[in-house]
């Protein structure tokens, strides 16, 4: 797949490219793998997981650990 910086992933106008094989719509295959390894955890697992991102959140925001 092109980067966004390449130049072949530009049309003449300098817009990106609309081509599905060149640039596929957001979310086809990309979040495929992290859904379904979130689906492989239990729900204990998840809530722990979802609970992490949360502390990191708070920690960027406040500096220090809730």
């Amino acid at each position: 797949m092109l980067s966004d910086s390449d130049p072949r992933s530009l049309t003449l106008a300098g817009e990106p490219r609309t081509d599905p094989e060149v640039n596929p719509p957001p979310g086809e295959g990309d979040d495929d793998s992290l859904i379904l390894w979130m689906l492989s955890l239990s729900p204990t697992q998840r809530l722990g997981v979802a609970q992490g991102f949360v502390d990191s959140v708070r920690i960027l925001r406040h500096g220090s650990r809730a």
